[in-house]
């Protein structure tokens, strides 16, 4: 099967084809964690805007609709005079100046087609989590508090510290200026979900990667204080690391030639009821013969 920018689309998507090929094309010349830009831009529109507008601002990004799907978006989009949204081919045919779309409609659907309502679900966790009194804006200091690093795969390995696995992931966010943002919006952290949600095939893995970043199954660990109760190199096992000095097991802090030597008889004393575990003791000592030893 081919594979696509979308691995897992929703069945609305099909209604709207339009949609999955906005996403694809910003995957394609923005990458995958800059999809939040298209967010970004619609957002500065009001609306409804002007379709013209809005196609410009995709453009600005390299997104060029064909004409067959900018001509789908308009009728799905377009609104009439008083603000509701007409569907009808009469909107195309009328003149180019005076056909608005619906932006925040647009935006909605962009944030939620491409994913299934499997991914969509444990996306609205982390929004929930993230802006509980659902203002539409993320602060950087609350993303902060609720970005885990310690279980990043590549921090696991040690192939990076955490320090710079954070800020590996606030570099995703930077303006087209080189400057860091001092928030975000609920629209472009949803769309920069949707990014990510196009290379990962399996609806697990989108899943573990949420959870596991936005610690959905458990409260985040402190970074210094989990730092400081880390002890030894990255060539001891990871068990010994991550069990703490408190709760390291004797095997995996001690040699195999230090383990037992303090061990004595009385450690090892038969209870007063207990077998004398010699099952073997009355079998007969068969010696002698050919065997496999001796031929």
């Amino acid at each position: 099967m081919k594979h696509t920018a979308c691995p897992s689309p929703s069945p609305q998507l099909a209604k709207k084809p339009f949609i999955s090929d906005i996403v694809q094309k910003a995957v394609e010349r923005l990458g995958k964690k800059c999809v939040w830009r298209v967010a970004t831009r619609l957002e500065e529109l009001p609306s409804p805007a002007p379709a013209e507008d809005v196609r410009e601002a995709l453009r600005a990004l390299s997104i060029f609709l064909s004409d067959e799907d900018y001509t789908a978006m308009v009728q799905e989009y377009a609104v009439t005079d008083s603000g509701s949204g007409s569907g009808a081919h009469g909107a195309v045919a009328s003149s180019a100046q005076n056909i608005r779309l619906n932006c925040a409609a647009l935006l909605e659907d962009l944030c939620t087609l491409p994913l299934i309502p499997r991914r969509q679900y444990v996306v609205e966790l982390v929004i929930r989590k993230l802006d509980p009194d659902n203002t539409g804006i993320i602060p950087y200091s609350t993303l902060n508090d609720n970005y885990d690093v310690l279980r990043h795969p590549q921090v696991c390995s040690g192939l990076l510290s955490e320090s710079d696995a954070l800020l590996a992931f606030f570099e995703n966010f930077e303006t087209e200026g080189g400057c860091y943002m001092e928030q975000l919006t609920t629209a472009e952290l949803r769309m920069y979900m949707v990014g990510l949600s196009t290379a990962m095939k399996e609806d697990s893995e989108f899943e573990l990667w949420c959870m596991r970043g936005f610690c959905l199954d458990r409260p985040k660990m402190k970074l210094g204080e989990e730092t400081c109760r880390l002890e030894g190199s990255r060539h001891q096992s990871r068990r010994s690391r991550l069990l703490g000095e408190g709760r390291r097991h004797p095997l995996y802090s001690t040699t195999y030639e230090e383990y037992g030597k303090e061990a004595t008889s009385v450690d090892y004393k038969r209870p007063v009821k207990g077998r004398p575990q010699q099952f073997t003791k009355k079998a007969i000592a068969r010696t002698g013969g050919a065997t496999s030893m001796n031929m």
